[in-house]
This record gives structure tokens, sequence and C-alpha cells, in this order.
């Protein structure tokens, strides 16, 4: 059958449907299981790690991080540096997600302050507006005599960057602003959004190398145990509200998966949050207990009788949330893992904290963590539900999202909405790999671009009732022309022909 005698078929059925179709949205009717892809790109990128990003139309933009440099050593010969001051990115680059480009700039030009707030790595940061907003973050001096933590939050005018950058034309001093932020001193914490504000957790105040060389001072590595709320309107330096946590058990972390989550409020209802899937240290491993926070609560939450086995370490991730279901779910893509896991729901502790290349998600629903009773039942384990392997273990890089997916304004990605359909999830540029899945394998920085691609469903099943027939189709074409993201199989903005033609593939095969 041809496309066009397709399409006019389609388009004749519009007559008899009608736009009074409506999309299914009852909990029990929705078929939202996910499954994964990983796919590694035939263009390069550039061999940088543990970097802050930022976007501006399909420019994605890399400032900070580590170049060339594998996972730092922590025992080595005399003389040996974990943090070499070489390997620290002193370049800005812009990748045009249009054309498949790298372009680069320097910042040697740049006035001391700017270029001693962008020669971190580890350091928080949120992209708000038009602007990214990088804290903290540890690295060396300008003369390369000594490390540690900056005191600072740098507002950096996207778009000033990326047109530079293009034009081979140095970057402006304009495009920055450096501000002491006290609170902000801090490496390995990270930032989630809460709508509009932003909450700054964990993280600890690192100074000097980590392996005490001869000549530089004794390293140091201060939790902050805080947690800090910034409103833009109010001060990106200042925090509006701040929680210190006093027994050190759920932000004494750095390093950490986590992910925005939507929880239930205390005044009912749901409010945004967040979720920790890990993080380091608890004395020399991963912490193995999740930390859950919502808006307005005196206090993150953690319960030591729930267990996370894999992927405590920081990795990719994306978070979903379903308000059909009322479900949060959190996809780890890799990492380093307190336990290893024997393929048949067995787990078994590892001090060495070996690196894992599986994916895993984890659920809550209304709030609750889905968990399975361990073999004695006295701890509740959450299930960790493997669902697919990286091509190599990742750390140290974000999943960027497909802008074009619908998310909420925490930039979870609304489950309900998603097209049933593999779409892309999101890219990863470059990151730290290990060579296989193993207690210390070597390791090195990655120039790779991969992507991620996710299934939400049963593909072409518009109304979510498990199956492709003619209700879904006539329920894409009572959506057709009109912007609605469940029908939209290719995401492209439209209901039209090709997702026609893509429920019929669906169908037929």
């Amino acid at each position: 059958m041809s496309m066009g005698v397709t399409a006019r078929r389609a388009l004749a059925l519009s007559f008899t449907f009608g736009a009074a179709v409506s999309m299914t949205t009852t909990a029990n009717a929705q078929v939202l299981d996910t499954s994964y892809r990983v796919e590694t790109t035939a263009h390069t990128f550039t061999t940088l790690h543990s970097a802050s990003v930022g976007r501006h139309g399909d420019d994605v933009i890399f400032f900070c991080g580590l170049s060339g440099m594998a996972l730092h050593a922590i025992i080595a010969p005399a003389g040996t540096l974990a943090f070499p001051t070489e390997a620290f990115n002193r370049t800005i680059y812009v990748y045009d997600e249009s054309t498949e480009t790298l372009y680069s700039g320097g910042i040697s030009h740049l006035s001391d302050p700017v270029r001693r707030a962008l020669t971190v790595t580890n350091a928080p940061y949120i992209e708000y507006g038009d602007n990214l907003y990088i804290y903290g973050g540890y690295g060396p001096y300008l003369d390369d005599s000594d490390w540690d933590t900056r005191g600072t939050v740098t507002t950096i005018d996207l778009a000033m960057v990326a047109t530079a950058i293009k034009n081979a034309q140095p970057v402006p001093e304009a495009a920055f602003t450096v501000e002491a932020s006290p609170e902000g001193q801090v490496a390995g914490a990270h930032i989630v959004l809460l709508d509009d504000r932003w909450i700054l957790v964990g993280g600890s105040d690192f100074k000097g190398d980590y392996l005490q060389n001869p000549g530089y001072q004794p390293w140091q590595n201060v939790y902050s145990l805080e947690q800090h709320i910034f409103d833009p309107m109010v001060s990106v330096a200042i925090p509006v509200e701040s929680y210190f946590d006093s027994k050190g058990q759920a932000l004494q972390r750095r390093d950490m998966n986590i992910t925005p989550a939507t929880l239930p409020a205390a005044g009912g209802g749901v409010a945004p949050g967040y979720v920790i899937q890990g993080g380091v240290f608890n004395a020399v491993f991963p912490w193995d207990f999740p930390v859950t926070y919502c808006e307005g609560d005196p206090a993150p939450a953690y319960d030591e009788a729930i267990y996370q086995r894999l992927n405590q370490y920081d990795g990719p991730r994306a978070s979903f949330y379903s308000a059909a279901l009322d479900e949060n779910r959190f996809a780890l893509f890799s990492g380093i893992s307190s336990h290893v896991h024997d393929g048949a729901g067995g787990y078994t502790f590892d001090f060495l904290v070996p690196w894992s290349d599986e994916i895993t998600e984890l659920r809550m629903i209304g709030g609750v963590w889905q968990t399975t009773p361990d073999a004695n039942d006295v701890f509740a384990d959450v299930i960790d539900n493997v669902v697919g392997a990286m091509p190599n273990p990742t750390s140290n890089v974000e999943l960027l999202l497909n802008p074009k997916l619908p998310t909420n304004s925490s930039h979870q990605v609304m489950l309900d909405e998603m097209p049933p359909a593999e779409v892309l999830l999101g890219r990863l540029y470059g990151g730290l790999k290990a060579a296989m899945p193993a207690q210390e394998p070597p390791t090195f920085s990655s120039n790779q671009i991969m992507e991620i691609y996710v299934t939400v469903g049963v593909e072409g099943d518009v109304d979510r009732d498990g199956t492709v027939n003619s209700t879904d189709l006539a329920t894409l074409i009572g959506f057709w022309g009109s912007g609605n993201t469940v029908c939209d199989l290719d995401c492209d903005g439209i209901v039209g022909a090709s997702d026609l033609a893509t429920l019929l593939g669906f169908w037929f095969n």
C-alpha cells in the first residue's frame, strides 16, 4: 500500500471519527512500561568529563571539567598527582546538534576571576532562562601551586558565548558575572529545579591534591551536610532557605545520583522535590539507602531499612513522572555500585565498589518506594529493576534530555504524554568510561557521543490499552493537525502523515 493511499484513507476516516476522540487517562488503562536502547553515534566529541553544560537552541555548550584524564588515582607512586593541573579543561566547547559540528574557544584572555571560576571540575550547575549558573567546583590556583574549592557562583550568558565561539571570536568578558557565594563553595554537589527556584544539595569543600604530594598542602575534604534553596528573583548567590543535616545521614554525600521528583506535599496534593540514589561516602563505601525531599518539607527523609544495590555513583540518569499512576520512575544508566548483580535477582556486597554497566529503574508510587523483602525479611530492598546494559560502564557525564520531549517545570519527563514509539531520550557527550564491568578496571576519558532511546508502552498504542488496533487509528486521526504529544510519534510537534505511517507500521508488524 502506498503512503499516498494510506494518507487519503486516513483522512477519510477522520470524517467518521472526528475530533471527539479523547485520550485514555485512567490509571488502570495505562500501559507505560519503559524500555531503552543505547547507540554510539558516528560523530565524536572531545575527551571531557565532569563538565558543566548548558543549551542555547541547537547548541550545547560545555565549560570546566577534566580533559583526557581517566579516573583519579588514589594509590600511586610518590610525586604522582591525583589531579594534575594540566588536566583541568580551559576550553569552552560548543556542539551544534543541527550540523553535528564541534566548535571551541579559549579562556586565557578573560579576567582572573572568570578564569579561576571556569578552571574547575565537579561543579554543580543549573540552566535557567538564558543563563547557566555554575557554583563552586574544585580546581588549581591560577599559578598551579595548589588546589581548592571555589566560593563563587558564575552567571553565564549562553547566547553570547555560543555566538562568539561559532564566529571564531574571543568570548567577551561581559558574558560572565562572578559573585561570592559562601554556600556555593562545594564540589560534587548537584542542583535540582523546584519550579522557578532551585536547590543545591550536598557536596564538599575539597582542598589540596588527593595524594598529599610533598610541597603541597595535605588534602582536606569537609562535607557541607547542607542544602540551599535559591530564588533567582532574589539572589543566585545567597539562598533564601537552608537546611543543615546535623546527623550526616542524608546529606553527607557528593558525586551522587540525584533526580527531580514529584512527591506528596504536606498540605495535600503533590509538589516538586528530589530523590538521591546513592552517593559517596558512608565511611569508605557508597550510601545504599535513598533520600527524598519535597518542597516545603522540614528536612530530607530517609529510611535506613530500605536498600539500593546498584549504580550509586554519579552517572547518567533520567526521571519520569506519571500523574495518572502517581508514579516516579528513575532510570540510572550504569555507574559504580556497592553490589554485584548475579543476573537472577541476587546481589553480593563488594567492598571494592565495582563498576557496573547495567541500566536500572527504581520506582515510587504515591511517594512510596517499590521494594521487596530481603532473604531474612529484616530490610526492604528497593527494586533495582535491571532493564538493559550500556556498551561500557559510564560515570561523570550528564544525560542531556531531548528538548522536544514533554517535561514538567522540574525537567521530569511526563510519562502520560510520551508517544508510544521509540524516541530519543537524550545524549551523552564524553564522560568517564571503564573498559569493562569489574572491581578496578582500566578507565578512560571518552570522546564518544552516545544516544539513549526510550520506548514507553506498546509502540503505536496511543490509547494505552496494550494493543494496536482501529481505536488507536481513530484516536490519532482525532488529533490530526494538533500538537498532541502522545499521537506525535515522531516528536516533530504536529500529528500528521508521518505519525500515521508509523502507527500503521506498528499495526501491520
